[in-house]
């Protein structure tokens, strides 16, 4: 009985250590979000193109927005 009890207790204990891990860490799917907004941000309105440069400078506070919403400085 006693091996059959430590058997459970160390899967349970791996299974938290794993879980806890995997929590810790942003998906690849967000951190590749979190980098297309960055990446937004400090471009924006780099091009000689003056109605670009002014419409990306529009979309910038909202881009902020959705940055830090979204915890992208974890």
């Amino acid at each position: 009985m006693k091996p059959l009890f430590r058997m459970v207790i160390c899967a349970l204990l791996l299974s938290a250590g794993l879980t806890s891990c995997s929590s810790m860490t942003p998906t690849a799917a967000k951190r590749a979000y979190c980098n297309m907004l960055k990446s937004s941000m400090v471009f924006s309105g780099s091009t000689s193109n003056t109605r670009e440069a002014n419409i990306q400078a529009s979309e910038e506070p909202l881009q902020q927005r959705t940055y830090d919403r979204e915890n992208c400085e974890e």
